[in-house]
């Protein structure tokens, strides 16, 4: 049970670090001037 809690908010994490560097990718990729 607790493999599988640790195992989720690690995938969790990994996943809104991915977003959040997407949104960041994005924006820097629609700003020339940055």
């Amino acid at each position: 049970m607790i493999g599988i809690f640790i195992t989720t908010s690690l995938f969790a994490l990994l996943a809104s670090m991915l977003f959040g560097l997407g949104m960041v990718w994005k924006s820097v990729s629609n700003n020339p001037d940055n």
